[in-house]
């Protein structure tokens, strides 16, 4: 909000009217995380609450937020500070910070996996896809196979050429999708940084960047390498015969 209301000046000391009264800057706090975790920061101001504004409190009540020392009972603590202020006061809804943060990102973790489910359906059936491309290659180029092995090409070096033409075909596209996954992964920072925090992960971690399409290249090359070893199989003669 100082960036909006007072783009690079310094907001303390500055007076806000902020519904029907003015109020005098005295700090500038971080952005704050709004109630649904992928949701965009909002501008946001801190007021002081006057003895008047607890004379009538609103219909949600009025929120306290109490930082205690670790091991201590804060739950019955805190209903014992309220009695002795106010025998009339009832306590609600007495939540620890961790289960409210578990609970707001519970949905982020479910996405995360749902789409982490997706992306390995999605390698299995991508990996399946290339096996079939691969023994498709393969069967229309037996007579060439055939040719090469009666020239005196070796089944080690057979094997060689179906997966290195294959694996030219994996660099490449390994290479745009990193490219298209970084270029992505600026226009989402916001909502992966979420996620991140959510799953206790980094979007810019070198071992997902770099691990994912080598785990992709990795399946891929495993899938094409059972249609390619049956090219070391192929009859020269039978090769030679067929069209």
């Amino acid at each position: 909000m100082a960036k909006q209301v007072w783009p690079g000046e310094d907001p303390v000391g500055r007076m806000l009217d902020f519904e029907g009264k003015l109020h005098e800057v005295i700090g500038v706090t971080r952005d704050i995380r709004p109630p649904l975790p992928l949701g965009p920061s909002l501008p946001a101001v801190y007021r002081p609450d006057a003895p008047s504004g607890f004379a009538v409190p609103s219909r949600q009540g009025v929120a306290v937020l109490v930082r205690t020392q670790p091991g201590f009972d804060a739950v019955t603590g805190l209903r014992r500070q309220i009695e002795a202020i106010d025998a009339q006061v009832t306590v609600l809804d007495v939540r620890r910070m961790e289960d409210l943060v578990q609970q707001v990102y519970y949905m982020a973790r479910v996405a995360a996996g749902i789409y982490g489910a997706l992306g390995v359906f999605a390698l299995i059936l991508a990996s399946v896809g290339l096996a079939g491309v691969t023994a498709y290659s393969v069967a229309r180029r037996t007579h060439e196979i055939g040719i090469r092995v009666a020239l005196g090409a070796s089944r080690r070096n057979i094997l060689g050429l179906v997966l290195r033409e294959s694996a030219v075909l994996f660099a490449v596209g390994g290479a745009l999708g990193l490219a298209a996954a970084v270029a992505t992964m600026r226009v989402l920072g916001s909502i992966l940084d979420a996620l991140a925090q959510a799953t206790r992960t980094s979007a810019s971690d070198p071992a997902i960047l770099i691990g994912a399409p080598a785990l992709l290249v990795g399946l891929a090359l495993a899938a094409c390498y059972i249609p390619a070893r049956k090219s070391m199989r192929i009859d020269p003669a039978a090769a030679l015969r067929s069209e």
